[in-house]
């Protein structure tokens, strides 16, 4: 059972497993998903990495409500409206003004990346994430175990998006009738190769992946919850 104490065990079998997953081509399957069925499994002792090999090129299926720790049944009246969610392929050209293209590359019906920006000085990536629903993140605090939302960091340095790093935060069911959303923030610590470059001033492309339940392991793949921002970052001193 996932829990808050559990999430850095979970990222560090992450993150054992990520030069074996980095390089895997997105899962063939086609099958559905419903966030219940999810939280059943995470309820039943399945790691993040079970979910992961579970569900791998699932879409979500989110007219199946949710039920709550304390009974109610909801998948909230609507989700959210979200602002910049049109697919877009192209990249920022880095000649022009600097241009964040946010794709949902899974359903945003629960959470959804809002924007992206990496600290040089704390060589840190943070993202804010807007909880959109009160249900369906696996119960009551002090009820449920609750369960987890994962950002996947990843920087191009010339050759193609390369995977730096995986992190996230805990999350539970909201308990006390507020009605949504709520703006989270997910920081992700660079790897030893961003850590080692010389910072002078020149600029990335990047890429933050958010995945409900489960990790998307490499820097291609589509979660079932969750979204992607493309964006640039620069390293100054």
């Amino acid at each position: 059972m996932l829990r808050s104490s559990g999430l850095l065990k979970t990222l560090t079998l992450s993150s054992v497993l990520l030069a074996g997953l980095a390089g895997l081509p997105a899962s063939a399957q086609t099958c559905t998903a419903t966030r219940q069925q999810v939280l059943a499994d995470l309820n039943s002792g399945l790691t993040a990495e079970d979910i992961q090999a579970k569900y791998a090129g699932c879409t979500a299926d989110d007219s199946v409500p949710v039920t709550g720790s304390t009974g109610t049944t909801t998948a909230s009246p609507k989700a959210l409206p979200f602002e910049g969610s049109e697919k877009v392929a192209a990249f920022p050209n880095p000649q022009t003004p600097s241009t964040e293209i946010i794709t949902n590359t899974g359903s945003t019906f629960y959470e959804a990346i809002k924007g992206c920006g990496y600290h040089p000085q704390r060589k840190e990536l943070a993202c804010n994430i807007e909880i959109r629903q009160r249900f369906g993140y696996g119960g009551n605090v002090c009820a449920a175990a609750g369960s987890h939302e994962f950002v996947t960091f990843c920087v191009d340095y010339g050759v193609g998006l390369v995977l730096v790093n995986v992190n996230g935060f805990h999350i539970h069911d909201e308990g006390f009738g507020v009605n949504p959303s709520w703006e989270f923030a997910a920081v992700v610590q660079s790897d030893w190769k961003l850590l080692s470059q010389p910072y002078k001033g020149q600029t990335l492309k990047a890429r933050a992946i958010l995945s409900w339940g489960a990790p998307v392991l490499n820097c291609v793949n589509a979660p079932t919850w969750g979204n992607q921002a493309d964006f640039r970052i620069r390293l100054d001193p």
